[in-house]
């Protein structure tokens, strides 16, 4: 809808709360903040939001405000329109009473995102979630919540796909979201199912267990195949989100196995050891484990939250090139950064070929290896 004529008729968005300051006007909602000051503030704009219903037009407004020039008031919705406050003619922001993702399709708007667009993309992705205990069902219930298309469940040796699902139907508010099974790991020293990354957007792991041999495999596929993948890890006494890897763009878990050897201060903040995070694996749950119910839905909604950032297109995963710690008895999270290992033999430019003396490097051979980074 225009605002330069007397058809238009301006909406302020749904989701946006103004509040008057001293010499200001705070305009707030999902991820919009703006600030505006000036003498129009308190003569034009305080009276005016409050008729931004989208029932009045621009001559409507104009007679209910006769002390204001029309010219003026024009500009006024134009600098509204300019910082994304007011609706456009497209019914995006203002959904059916029974839109599970009203709020979600507003925030998007804050954002500058056309929701329709985003919320396609969503519908379209297959995410495989590996490790299916209290984590992992909090990151598939929340990921069918946000509208995420497809879920493959994966069985890693501890819990079940059944948990997840029941009788293997996804929750009734979550129809549209479909539940697949897929094929279980055979267990240490045994390759991935083949399904666990066909077709994925993008492949979660949620380890309460020590799974370092599992965790290297899927970060070694995840290279190859181009997939991102996302581990959430519970320990003793605190969790990890990330890092998140995305090929060429960030750190692979091998890169954050090798950080945390070479810095020990990090492990205040990552779960376990540098062994632990290694390709060793006791294929056994963690023991001495003390967190309180409410947690493991707090890691697994950061998980998934993540993901849904990956998947949108619009925001940037937090977890990409880093990690998040989460603590049960705080309510804050620590980010660490993990830069990528220049020699890493997952991830890096040489890995597909052994270390060689300089004078040993073949050019010919040499220039073929680099076609593979």
């Amino acid at each position: 809808m225009t605002t330069t004529d007397g058809t238009g008729r301006p909406k302020l968005r749904d989701y946006l709360h103004a509040r008057t300051l001293d010499d200001a006007l705070l305009i707030r909602g999902g991820a919009t903040t703006v600030t505006l000051r000036g003498r129009s503030v308190s003569e034009l704009l305080v009276p005016l939001l409050p008729m931004l219903d989208g029932r009045r037009s621009v001559d409507d407004l104009h007679r209910e405000l006769p002390w204001v020039e029309r010219d003026v008031l024009v500009g006024a919705l134009e600098i509204l329109r300019s910082h994304n406050l007011l609706d456009d003619a497209r019914p995006v922001v203002t959904p059916a009473p029974h839109d599970d993702h009203a709020g979600q399709r507003s925030y998007w708007t804050s954002l500058g995102a056309d929701p329709n667009t985003v919320e396609n993309d969503l519908s379209q992705a297959t995410v495989t979630v590996v490790g299916l205990g209290e984590t992992g069902r909090t990151v598939a219930r929340v990921l069918a919540a946000s509208g995420v298309g497809t879920l493959r469940l994966a069985h890693d040796g501890i819990a079940r796909p059944e948990q997840v699902t029941g009788d293997g139907h996804a929750p009734p508010s979550q129809v549209g979201t479909s539940v697949e099974v897929a094929a279980e790991w055979p267990g240490p020293g045994k390759a991935l199912p083949a399904d666990w990354f066909e077709g994925a957007a993008v492949v979660v792991q949620c380890a309460e267990t020590r799974t370092g041999e599992l965790t290297s495999m899927l970060n070694d596929t995840a290279i190859s195949t181009g997939t991102p993948f996302l581990q959430a890890t519970i320990g003793a006494d605190h969790a990890t989100v990330g890092p998140f890897v995305v090929q060429g763009l960030s750190a692979c878990h091998e890169c954050f196995r090798l950080r945390l050897a070479s810095n020990r201060s990090l492990l205040d903040d990552a779960v376990g050891t540098p062994v632990d995070l290694g390709r060793e694996a006791t294929g056994t749950r963690s023991s001495g484990v003390a967190i309180p119910a409410f947690f493991s839905d707090l890691v697994g909604a950061t998980a998934a939250g993540e993901v849904v950032r990956q998947l949108s297109g619009v925001l940037r995963p937090t977890t990409l090139g880093g990690f998040v710690s989460l603590n049960p008895h705080q309510a804050t999270t620590v980010r660490h950064e993990v830069l990528k290992v220049p020699r890493c033999p997952v991830c890096g430019p040489r890995r597909y070929r052994p270390q060689m003396k300089i004078w040993d490097l073949d050019p010919a051979g040499s220039e073929a290896a680099d076609g593979h980074r």
